[in-house]
């Protein structure tokens, strides 16, 4: 038992010291998928298929990781999340009873309250060790930290990645096959492509509406490819107007906004939509009453609840369907 003990003692002062000597993270945007968000989303295809990060099947299946890593699959594992959306996987996976511990920030679905807590967005890693989880999972971009620091303390890694919508279907169908749960992962994946093909049924023949997400108004900010939200858009049946951003998030000059003047104005909440509309009155979406708050923990977590989102914001685009 002494043992036991110092062997925790030192692995958290040595976790400590590696903390304390890492770069400081630099400034991140407020919502978890731009944080890790990564690479540019290319052209959008309207069948989502994952089919990149896994070969082979059962116990014989090699997964990849969004880092690269290669693993096996993992049998009655002990899991920590890291990353909210990284938890609602789990718990639709059906794997709630592997999960040993999350972050304060995991408040879905309801039994994740209940889970022993490892921090908020600064990790508790003594805790996370003294769970003596056989795998943490964290999101590529948002907790690399995490990555590196758990790494040196033997405790397995896997990191996925939300870049795109395709990313977030090849993350949740990796965690099925590396837990275990590879019919839950091919049903989430499925709901994925019906919430897609009822946006487009939705929208029909008609143009597609434009869209400028507004993520902050104070500097205006808001979203590109590279950014699952930029995905959300198309798959909604939109056209985002600021596609050419060259950057997953940053900044947009207002009078470029004004000079693209987007049908519809996506928004933080209701303080930016009174914003909106009193610097922008001659704006087409201010004319015609279409600047709206468009924020919920469904469309901010790019995990399976993104569906919800999705036909939230189909709604939103093309009112007049049935």
């Amino acid at each position: 038992m002494r043992a036991r003990v110092l062997v925790r003692l030192l692995v958290a002062c040595g976790l400590a010291a590696l903390a304390a000597c890492r770069p400081a993270d630099k400034a991140q945007p407020p919502a978890e998928d731009v944080a890790a968000a990564a690479s540019p989303e290319v052209a959008t295809p309207r069948i989502l298929v994952a089919n990149g990060w896994v070969t082979g099947a059962g116990q014989d299946a090699r997964i990849r990781d969004a880092y690269g890593a290669v693993f096996n699959p993992m049998a009655d594992a002990r899991v920590v999340s890291v990353v909210p959306s990284v938890t609602e996987t789990l718990f639709a996976l059906g794997l709630g009873d592997s999960v040993v511990g999350v972050t304060t920030n995991c408040n879905y679905p309801p039994e994740a309250v209940a889970v022993e807590k490892v921090g908020d967005f600064n990790l508790n890693y003594e805790k996370i060790v003294s769970l003596a989880p056989t795998l943490v999972v964290g999101s590529r971009g948002f907790t690399d930290g995490a990555r590196d620091i758990l790494a040196r303390s033997g405790i397995a890694y896997f990191g996925v990645s939300h870049a795109s919508f395709l990313e977030i279907v090849e993350s949740i169908h990796a965690l099925g096959a590396l837990l275990g749960a590879e019919a839950g992962a091919a049903e989430i994946v499925g709901d994925f492509n019906a919430a897609i093909a009822r946006a487009d049924a939705r929208r029909g023949g008609r143009d597609a509406a434009t869209v400028f997400w507004a993520q902050w108004n104070d500097p205006l900010s808001t979203i590109g490819p590279g950014n699952f939200h930029h995905g959300l858009i198309e798959y909604a049946g939109g056209v985002n107007v600021a596609s050419d951003l060259g950057a997953p998030y940053a900044q947009f000059s207002e009078e470029e906004f004004a000079a693209r003047d987007a049908e519809v104005v996506l928004t933080p909440g209701g303080a930016t939509v009174d914003w909106v509309k009193t610097r922008f009155p001659a704006s087409r979406a201010t004319r015609t009453g279409r600047v709206y708050a468009y924020s919920s923990d469904a469309s901010a977590r790019p995990g399976p609840r993104v569906v919800e989102a999705l036909d939230a914001l189909s709604a939103i685009l093309y009112p007049e369907a049935k």
